[in-house]
């Protein structure tokens, strides 16, 4: 199976050009293949792109986590009736594109999980959406890379995309043939969104020019850690000898440590840290929380527990599933409605991802959830089975509703079955109770 960076490997980077007419670059906003291959240069020195950003481990989680978020939460197609109820459509063609094969050798959580990467580094993610001739329904969702889009945006407000495959051949796809998921942008003019990595450029420059020169401070034994005083004037040729001599004995973190030997008068003077080099560790932990609030990710699942505990990092993850994941998902159901269903079944059929998975890490916690749905009447006993993965029942009784107020049915027949109709009598007997119903005991004795 490929891994993450063999999905993202493959894609990137984006363009946007307002008409067929005006297809120049200008110096000043250069096309993404030159931000691409160049990187945007930052003040710190750094070129900031897809590739620099991901050796940011910080970066790296950050993108992998909301990629996971968007690929392991299961996706469904549901019909509508009149009264809002909603019925899983698994024999329609849209729901083996979102929950098995959206293309030919890619699954379902490949495909989601790669978009969404490539949304949160792009800022855009494409997928052209390939249909039946005959019948126009779609049949398969090919990625296609955002450093090869471009997106055009007419005077009338339509959009377009035109790309260029791998044999040359150009392809102009209408708006409603292309699934676009974009970050949000701040210019009403423009189909594209907008990118941590370009706007916060400075923050992610700053943390690659930290961690190049941190790397370089231990690579080439911390820096001028000293000095040597002698009581003879030295020449050039001895003074070469003397100091490949010691970088050969002393550099490097493997020789950190050792002990020197020195002869002839020479004496070894010390130079402490600089400030700068004393705030390194200080600048990598900013570096971290600058890329949190980018990508909206918690500090504890970047693993930076400084400001975090115990008692409040339940109420973060909720915040967080809230906060950042809700509005990712709305965006990915509300494009996939739009471009994958027909216009007459925008309104009696909905796709939607079910939250209720993030409730499974955590037994006591789905426990208790089940546990509230059963005794309010809300879900059935067979519909509570299948949330915890166990196949129903399928009895009369396991597909009623049950109140905790004698565990009676929600329906007309409790009121037969507690004037004594069913068989039973008036007050209920909790031995029968105890023997279908796993042993749940009347409240009301």
């Amino acid at each position: 199976m490929p891994n993450f960076w063999d999905n993202l490997s493959k894609y990137f980077y984006i363009e946007e050009k307002r008409s067929f007419e005006n297809p120049s670059t200008s110096l000043s906003n250069p096309a993404s293949w030159l931000n691409m291959v160049f990187g945007q240069r930052t003040k710190s020195g750094a070129d900031v792109n897809e590739v620099t950003s991901l050796s940011l481990s910080q970066v790296w989680a950050a993108v992998r986590i909301k990629a996971d978020m968007a690929a392991s939460l299961p996706i469904n197609l549901f019909k509508i009736d009149g009264d809002g109820n909603r019925t899983p459509a698994r024999n329609h063609p849209v729901q083996r594109l979102l929950s098995k094969r959206p293309y030919r050798h890619i699954t379902s959580f490949q495909f989601r999980w790669t978009m969404q990467a490539l949304q949160e580094l792009s800022g855009n993610a494409y997928a052209e959406i390939i249909r039946n001739p005959l019948t126009q329904r779609p049949t398969e969702l090919k990625i296609i890379k955002p450093s090869i889009v471009k997106t055009f945006l007419d005077t009338e407000g339509n959009i377009s995309y035109q790309y260029n495959d791998q044999k040359g051949n150009s392809h102009i796809i209408d708006y409603f043939n292309m699934i676009h998921l974009r970050s949000f942008a701040t210019d009403p003019n423009t189909a594209n969104g907008l990118t941590p990595l370009k706007m916060g450029k400075e923050n992610i420059g700053l943390a690659l020019a930290a961690q190049e020169f941190e790397a370089s401070f231990f690579g080439n034994g911390a820096h001028v850690g000293g000095y040597f005083t002698v009581p003879t004037t030295l020449d050039r040729q001895t003074k070469e000898n003397i100091s490949k001599s010691w970088q050969n004995r002393h550099t490097g973190a493997g020789k950190a440590g050792s002990t020197a030997i020195l002869d002839g008068g020479m004496e070894y003077k010390r130079i402490g840290l600089t400030p700068a080099e004393s705030m390194l560790s200080d600048s990598r932990k900013l570096s971290v929380e600058d890329v949190a609030r980018w990508f909206n990710v918690p500090l504890y699942m970047l693993s930076s527990l400084d400001k975090s505990s115990f008692s409040n990092i339940e109420q973060i993850a909720r915040d967080f599933i809230n906060k950042s994941i809700r509005p990712m998902v709305r965006n990915w159901e509300e494009e996939l409605e739009l471009k994958l269903l027909r216009e007459s079944e925008v309104l009696s059929y909905e796709i939607s991802f079910d939250f209720s998975e993030l409730l499974k890490g955590d037994s006591a916690q789905l426990s208790e959830y089940i546990r509230t749905l059963t005794h309010s009447g809300t879900i059935s006993i067979d519909e509570a089975r299948k949330m915890i993965g166990k196949n129903s029942i399928n009895e009369n009784w396991s597909k009623k509703h049950w109140l905790q107020l004698n565990t009676a049915p929600t329906d007309e027949e409790r009121k037969d079955y507690l004037k004594g109709k069913t068989g039973f009598s008036e007050q209920p007997d909790k031995r029968v109770f105890k023997k279908l119903y796993n042993k749940t005991i009347v409240r009301n004795e």
